[in-house]
């Protein structure tokens, strides 16, 4: 269950936001006599209707990625359990802890205490969310979720999606505007084109990086927290910088990520690095 807070209420109100100013957008674009976009509206055109449809797309892509299960893990009973332990840890015979049933956990894996169960390679407690998420990359506060294993691809394509609607939407603010008059009559003439534009400015940069970032973490078989945090990772921390144990090659990589379900992580983890120590002098 999510915690009680400002944070929970703010992102709650995130949603509807978001379709308010991209419906506010458009329509200002639909109805600004001057836009091609209002001039393919009154003809019927194939372009009106690639519009409609891109920004459809994008929606749909937005509200599968918020709020779809972005691949929660299984919580035990609670317990008096109140921290994270790793397997070393637990293992440790001088740790003064409860007995605990280890025959679930791999190498580098964890055990979580606050979800009481054990917490598989890639995993991460969200303290927002309440839960531990399979192949975490971060939690994002405007989808209101947790960016996991099983929302990760519909985030990235929300984030492309969102990138060339903004773009074409921009193209067409600029086309639509009013060039003549004086600075005063062109603000009042342009206003609300001038606000839109700058809507989509602002939203083609931010997810046009993003859209950049998760794709290159896509082709390398990374995410956010792992790139950003791995000095901090069990399962990481130990090997080489330049080292990822989960990459497969670029187009394995895509194609998984795309099109691939859940996987068994742990598994891999152990058969690569396995692997590696038998290739060793």
């Amino acid at each position: 269950m999510r915690s009680c807070c400002s944070l929970c209420s703010l992102e709650t109100a995130v949603r509807p936001v978001h379709f308010a100013l991209t419906f506010f957008v458009f329509f200002v674009l639909l109805f600004s006599e001057s836009s091609v976009l209002n001039k393919a509206w009154r003809s019927n055109d194939t372009y009106f209707l690639t519009a409609i449809l891109l920004l459809f797309v994008s929606l749909l892509f937005y509200l599968l990625a918020a709020i779809r299960d972005p691949g929660y893990t299984p919580r035990q009973d609670p317990s008096t359990q109140n921290q994270v332990l790793s397997l070393e840890t637990l293992e440790n015979p001088k740790t003064d802890i409860p007995a605990l049933d280890l025959s679930h956990l791999s190498r580098g894996s964890n055990y979580c205490r606050v979800c009481c169960a054990p917490q598989p390679i890639r995993s991460k407690h969200c303290y927002t969310c309440g839960r531990c998420v399979r192949r975490f990359d971060h939690h994002c506060p405007w989808l209101g979720n947790c960016v996991g294993e099983r929302n990760h691809r519909f985030f990235w394509l929300f984030l492309g999606c969102e990138t060339a609607l903004a773009l074409w939407g921009l193209i067409i603010a600029c086309g639509a505007m009013s060039r003549s008059g004086t600075v005063l009559e062109w603000l009042k003439a342009n206003l609300m084109l001038l606000v839109c534009s700058l809507i989509l400015l602002l939203a083609a940069f931010t997810t046009g990086i993003l859209f950049v970032y998760h794709s290159y973490l896509m082709l390398c078989g990374q995410t956010t927290w792992e790139q950003a945090c791995r000095h901090r990772i069990s399962y990481l921390k130990e090997l080489d910088d330049v080292y990822n144990p989960f990459d497969e090659g670029g187009c394995s990589n895509a194609y998984r990520f795309v099109c691939g379900g859940t996987r068994d992580w742990d598994q891999m983890y152990s058969a690569t690095i396995n692997r590696r120590v038998s290739l060793q002098p």
